[in-house]
């Protein structure tokens, strides 16, 4: 994958039937650089992408300042959206569903290429 900030935008896209509401909380789950490493994180429609993002760091104990979350979208073929941390995790259209991935600058990303890899197979 190219480096988050090269990828479109997550926000404005037309993903309104995603979009629950600001308050309904939902988990979502992250997926760390490192095979194998996941999460599941209690959010809502209204948080920013950065209190997710920030919470995420700390679990994985990574710096915040390197780190992009990244929404996997596999509707029509994999695509990467990259999302603000000033969005919101509902105009990013991210739900209990979606896939996401933290990047950090300067590092491998070991969980991507091997989830691609594995749909290759099957």
């Amino acid at each position: 994958i190219v480096n988050a900030t090269q990828l479109p935008r997550a926000s404005g896209r037309s993903l309104s039937h995603y979009y629950q509401g600001p308050e309904v909380r939902f988990r979502v789950t992250v997926h760390g650089p490192h095979t194998g490493q996941s999460a599941d994180f209690r959010t809502r429609g209204g948080h920013n992408i950065r209190k997710v993002l920030e919470s995420v760091c700390r679990t994985f104990e990574l710096p915040f300042e390197r780190s992009r979350l990244v929404l996997e979208d596999a509707s029509w073929g994999t695509q990467y959206y990259y999302c603000d941390p000033e969005d919101t995790i509902g105009s990013c259209g991210i739900d209990a569903d979606s896939q996401l991935f933290v990047q950090v600058d300067g590092m491998t990303y070991e969980n991507l290429s091997q989830s691609s890899e594995e749909e290759d197979e099957d």
